[in-house]
Parts: C-alpha cells; sequence; structure tokens
C-alpha cells in the first residue's frame, strides 16, 4: 500500500467472498487507476436485519436508485476523471 496520488480519483472496488443467511464476509480494495498498487484494503462483516423487498420489482427499483446516486458522485479533483 502507498499514499494515493494527488489529484487522481480513488476507485473502490469491494467483493461479498461469502455470505450466509445473517452475515455479509466483504474485501475490498482502493486504488487510484493500477489494481496492482492498492492504495488501501479492507475486510469486514455485515449482518444483516431485515429479509428485504418482497418482490422483485421492489429489488429492481431498489437496484436502480442505488445507481443513480452512486453515478451523481463527484468524480476526481477539479474535473479530472482520470
Amino acid at each position: 500500500m502507498r499514499p494515493a496520488r494527488p489529484g487522481k480519483t480513488i476507485i473502490a472496488e469491494a467483493h461479498a467472498y461469502k455470505t450466509t443467511r445473517h452475515i455479509a464476509f466483504v474485501r475490498a480494495i482502493a486504488h487510484d487507476g493500477d489494481v496492482d498498487d492498492p492504495v488501501a484494503t479492507s475486510q469486514a462483516s455485515f449482518m444483516t436485519t431485515s429479509r428485504g423487498p418482497k418482490n422483485n420489482k421492489d429489488v429492481m427499483e431498489q437496484t436502480l436508485a442505488r445507481t443513480r446516486a452512486v453515478k451523481d458522485l463527484p468524480i476526481g479533483h477539479k474535473g479530472d476523471r482520470s
């Protein structure tokens, strides 16, 4: 791991490598363009407390809403998208 390069966008990628009925185990990596040279790594576990939506339409609507929210996040530093 290393310090991030000034002005570069930090990209975080996470993967749930194991899920059970009540727990998700997740690994993540943060980098600024080179996955093989990360800025940070993490591991976490999350407990689920509800079953979520009852039907597939609700799942799709929630997924689309999250996608729109992520798309609207500011990217980069002073307009830098690299």
